[in-house]
């Protein structure tokens, strides 16, 4: 059973009481309540499906997210809160969005707003993790604001396998990198006849996909790490930053968000010579 599986079948089997069932109403009214009280008043609707979905996995947050499934149909792995958000955007009146950018929300939630009728339906120790939840996303939020470049900070595993690409794009190169602290447990090469034309991340744009053919492409698997960082890079300029760690410390996310800054010299650290994909960093 994979932890996807896992998650389900916990949320079936809760021991909570149809009572206090906590429902995505709830969850998404009290998460952006608290992202407020932690000094966050705009997010992304689409990057907080996706942050969301690594504590979604997280059997210990199970509790929070007893009524919320996995997107389906996404390209990125995410959770599907689109009802809560809709309900909380038109029935709510504390968000402000315009139609133009309907994916950015302007949080407006009154510091002193009564949450008492979703709070009681979680656990005492439910109430701390979603207190923990909003505080952990809202140091994020706030890194991420102060960074030169698109930020973007995940609490994943770092120690996972990604996907890398280098080629030439307008003439110039393009493709992305990986900056961690962690080995190159293996890596294999992909070639365009074994393994098709696909769609990578852009390197101009968080969200936009290219379609790049001829490239030189890797799979590359990551042991020790406690960090990664994935970066779209453009004739040798930072488009954004993608950063998975699970650590929580506000100075070692700080140092983090300078590495995923700094610019490098062709062949400065990289962890595999004469390939531009790995670069090691430690974070001491």
């Amino acid at each position: 059973m994979n932890k996807i599986d896992l998650h389900e079948d916990m949320k079936k089997n809760s021991c909570l009481s149809k009572e206090k069932r906590f429902t995505e109403d709830n969850f998404v009214r009290l998460l952006l309540s608290y992202l407020t009280r932690n000094g966050v008043y705009q997010v992304r609707e689409s990057d907080l499906q996706r942050k969301l979905y690594y504590y979604y996995t997280n059997p210990e947050f199970q509790e929070l997210f007893q009524d919320i499934c996995q997107a389906k149909g996404t390209l990125y792995s995410e959770v599907d809160i689109s009802d809560g958000l809709y309900h909380e955007k038109y029935f709510g009146g504390n968000i402000d969005w315009s139609f133009n950018h309907a994916d950015k929300l302007n949080l407006m939630y009154p510091f002193d707003l009564d949450l008492s009728a979703c709070e009681k339906k979680l656990s005492k120790n439910g109430l701390e993790l979603m207190k923990r939840l909003a505080w952990e996303l809202a140091l994020s939020n706030n890194i991420e604001s102060r960074s030169t470049k698109e930020l973007h900070i995940y609490g994943a595993d770092p120690n996972q396998a990604y996907f890398l690409t280098y080629s030439k794009l307008l003439g110039k190169d393009a493709g992305l990198e990986l900056l961690s602290d962690g080995d190159v447990q293996y890596k294999n090469f992909l070639d365009q006849q074994t393994f098709g034309t696909r769609f990578f991340d852009s390197p101009f744009s968080f969200q936009e996909k290219i379609q790049m053919e001829n490239a030189l492409m890797a799979m590359v698997f990551l042991k020790n790490a406690s960090y990664a960082i994935v970066r779209g890079m453009y004739d040798g300029r930072i488009q954004y930053a993608n950063v998975y760690t699970k650590l929580v410390s506000e100075p070692e996310l700080r140092h983090m968000q300078k590495i995923a800054n700094t610019s490098f010299h062709q062949d400065e650290y990289l962890a595999l010579k004469g390939e531009p994909f790995v670069r090691k960093l430690n974070l001491k």
